[in-house]
């Protein structure tokens, strides 16, 4: 399959959807963000869609470890 262009500001639904649902299927996200279930597999399938979400939910993991030890992430 053709590699998919670049991130697009409208991926960051599907990517958003995912961290909120994490055990939704594609369908369930295309149906909520206005993409076909194909359309997702692609958005889904790319290295950066890939790249992203680790960051984001490394990012949350850290957060919520924090958090059990009553700490704040640097910064806040």
């Amino acid at each position: 399959m053709k590699e998919y262009p670049s991130w697009q500001r409208r991926h960051e639904a599907v990517l958003q959807w995912f961290l909120r649902y994490p055990w939704g299927t594609r369908a369930q996200c295309a149906s909520a963000t206005g993409y076909s279930p194909t359309h997702i597999s692609r958005i889904t399938s790319t290295a950066e869609f890939g790249q992203r979400f680790r960051s984001a939910t490394e990012t949350a993991a850290i957060q919520v470890a924090l958090a059990r030890l009553g700490l704040r992430p640097p910064g806040q």
